[in-house]
């Protein structure tokens, strides 16, 4: 069966209703013509208006005055629609409305609810000055021009939960007294929320921006949460100040990430946060705790000038793709932690430290001719010298990025992982015992016999590898008696070692 043809009605019709103060209700219809407030006769009143609103924004002081409930739900409106400077003394609803041309809201006051959700604007969509004194509902919305809210005040709930802004949206220095629900919403173009003020909770959690995300200078008086946020271009919050706690947990950073001279009020939570860009939060300043575990940040990290004066500063396993960027966040972290006498996770930190600080350094030699360097063609000093410097750095590559990684990162762990020191002495207990065995290396004193029994061996390597005796066997001549001062040497080194590491961890 087919669906029966929409009732029409024509614009003027409903002015005229508006105009003798009659409610109007109108649902699932085609309105025809537009809906222009400006042409008709209303009462007048006075409103506040600030200068920006009068010289930038051209609002009046003098607005007209519309007694009338308006529903025009589920509807067509062919026309455009006009109720700006006006105060909208009862609710106003345009839920599933379907905009097709421009919407103009700006200036205007809406006294009761205004009912926006689902609506669809086919044009621009202006709502800049606006006032809400009660709720304003645009959850589902879908604007498919650019939609305009500078300087709008929303006194109560404001739901965009869900919205679609295909273009630009304009938010800045909106004021948001009330709950500012955003969650879910997705920006198609821009999104400028700069020097926008928020009372209460900000809720912007799993919302996209595709475009540029401005909160430069925001203000936010309750949480703001942007929690599995995805910001396709720039983020900007340089100068935001967060009054309540920040939550950043899961947000996805396609572009860089601005944070400069920001203001962390509450806890500040970044953990499993990624950054692909650089990440800026040069000048910032958290006086809660900041939680970047478990983050991966694919750019540069910037903390100079960075204040932590919380208990807690954490990037446990998180990654850095640029070492010094590690170097640097991981030292404040282990300044913080150990202010505040966590001892544990100061340790963890150094380790941080210090393998950024190896990480930065060999990178800078992960790289050299090897046919330069293993050419014959020495008659040239220019050949000579850049021989020279090949191998240099071949020398530092292989005692940054091999020996310092091997000796003091993975076995001596930096002095803070005594158990692993313990493990890997053990294990070279076991290494050198098994060539012994192997080789036949070691003899009874007495009898002057090889040992047969395994456990003889482990015993013979434990005793070299803690004192300068052998337990009454001695190793076989040659290079038996070389591995066996070796192990002596490398023993006693590695026992003295987790002692001290054992010490500066547990008896500090």
């Amino acid at each position: 069966m087919a669906d029966e043809p929409k009732t029409t009605v024509l614009a003027s019709v409903i002015l005229e209703r508006i105009k003798d103060g009659i409610p109007v209700e109108c649902d699932d219809v085609i309105i025809e013509g537009d809906l222009d407030l400006s042409t008709l006769d209303l009462p007048k009143q006075q409103v506040e208006r600030t200068e920006f609103e009068i010289k930038v924004l051209g609002l009046s002081e003098i607005v007209k005055a519309v007694a009338s409930s308006i529903q025009i739900t589920n509807s067509e409106i062919k026309g455009s629609v006009t109720f700006s400077n006006c105060i909208l003394q009862k609710e106003v609803s345009f839920s599933g409305a379907k905009f097709e041309g421009y919407a103009y809201f700006s200036g205007a006051k809406f006294e009761g609810y205004a009912y926006f959700s689902g609506a669809k604007f086919g044009g621009d969509a202006y709502f800049s000055g606006a006032k809400f004194e009660g709720y304003a509902y645009f959850s589902g919305a879908k604007f498919g021009g650019d939609a305009y809210f500078r300087d709008a005040k929303f006194e109560g709930y404001a739901g965009f939960s869900g919205a679609k802004f295909g273009g630009n949206a304009y938010f800045r220095d909106a004021k948001f007294e009330g709950y500012a629900d955003f969650s879910g919403a997705k920006f198609g173009g821009d999104a400028d929320f700069s020097g926008a003020k928020f009372g209460g909770d900000a809720d912007f959690s799993g919302a996209k921006f595709e475009g540029y995300a401005d909160f430069r200078d925001a203000k936010f008086g309750g949480d703001a949460d942007f929690s599995g946020a995805k910001f396709g271009g720039y983020a900007d919050f340089s100068g935001a100040k967060f009054g309540g706690d920040a939550y950043f947990s899961g947000a996805k950073f396609g572009g860089n990430a601005g944070f400069r001279d920001a203001k962390f009020g509450g806890d500040a939570d970044f953990r499993d946060a990624k950054f692909e860009g650089y990440a800026d939060f040069s000048g910032a300043k958290f006086e809660g705790y900041a939680d970047f575990s478990g983050a991966k940040f694919g750019g540069n990290a910037y903390f100079r000038g960075t204040q932590f004066t919380g208990d807690v500063l954490t990037f446990r396993n998180a990654i850095f793709a640029d070492p010094g960027s590690q170097e640097n966040a991981c030292r404040r972290a282990k300044n913080v932690q150990e202010k505040a006498g966590d001892r544990e996770e100061a340790g963890y930190h150094f380790y941080r430290e210090w393998e950024g600080r190896r990480k930065s350094k060999g990178i800078d030699y992960e790289y050299f001719d090897y046919e330069i360097l293993f050419s014959c063609k020495i008659d040239k000093g220019e050949l000579q010298a850049i021989q020279s410097r090949e191998l240099t750095s071949l020398r530092k590559y292989v005692w940054y990025n091999k020996i310092e990684y091997l000796l003091f990162q993975l076995i001596f762990g930096y002095g803070v992982h005594p158990i692993r020191l313990w493990g890997w002495w053990f294990f070279f207990v076991f290494l050198f015992a098994a060539i012994y065995w192997i080789g036949n290396g070691v003899t009874d004193a007495t009898t002057k016999q090889p040992l047969t029994d395994p456990l003889a061996y482990i015993w013979f390597s434990i005793t070299v590898a803690v004192t300068p005796g052998f337990a009454g066997y001695k190793p076989a001549a040659g290079w038996y008696q070389l591995l066996a001062g070796l192990e002596a040497i490398f023993g006693t080194f590695m026992w003295a070692a987790f002692i001290t590491t054992f010490a500066r961890k547990y008896m500090r």
